[in-house]
């Protein structure tokens, strides 16, 4: 560590920042965090500081979520590879995360805060949600919302056997390795059998 942080005291700042960190990436970057030697980069960080402050009174506390593993389940699923149920609900929470936290920039907008105009650069990945919550035929889904809220309910649980009958061309579509990795312990099924 180097003397300077030291002597500023800089390294106890991190430490405070770092509890109220929500994931372990954040904690590694505030740990990452130097002292700013260089006056123009000062005065832009002492700027979004600034606008920070402002969201806050302006708008209250932002609407963070701990995201922890997300980037893990987004490659799972870009090499093809099935989400079980539980990384399919850790994705959904993700996605309402991420909506939220849209909403509450946007509303920054309103004050000309230019922090807020972050918010064009967030894809509320439509595309994604409208293929987490698709619904193959003769199958139920539970609505977004109840699901979200309370998790899986007790007697909401479905079966592979159970859908087989409902969804005739499971094999055709691949749907039945997924259902399959759900029911397995430790492993992911890949449509292709990988």
């Amino acid at each position: 560590m180097d003397r300077m942080e030291i002597s500023l005291e800089f390294d106890k700042i991190k430490m405070k920042w770092a509890e109220c960190a929500l994931t372990e990436a954040a904690r590694k970057a505030i740990q990452d965090t130097r002292l700013i030697l260089s006056e123009t980069e000062l005065a832009a960080r002492l700027r979004e500081t600034t606008e920070s402050r402002q969201m806050l009174e302006k708008c209250g506390t932002p609407p963070l979520t701990a995201l922890e593993g997300i980037e893990e389940l987004l490659a799972v699923a870009e090499k093809g590879q099935c989400l079980t149920p539980r990384e399919l609900e850790k994705t959904a929470i993700a996605l309402v995360a991420l909506e939220r936290l849209k909403s509450y920039l946007e509303r920054g907008k309103a004050y000309e805060i230019p922090l807020a105009y972050y918010e064009e650069n967030l894809n509320p990945l439509e595309e994604l949600r409208e293929q987490l919550y698709c619904r193959p035929p003769g199958f139920t889904v539970m609505p977004p919302g109840k699901y979200l809220a309370g998790g899986l309910q007790s007697g909401c649980t479905a079966n592979s056997t159970g859908v087989q009958y409902k969804i005739p061309d499971l094999e055709r579509t691949g749907f039945r390795q997924c259902l399959k990795a759900a029911e397995e312990p430790a492993g992911r099924y890949s449509p292709g059998g990988g």
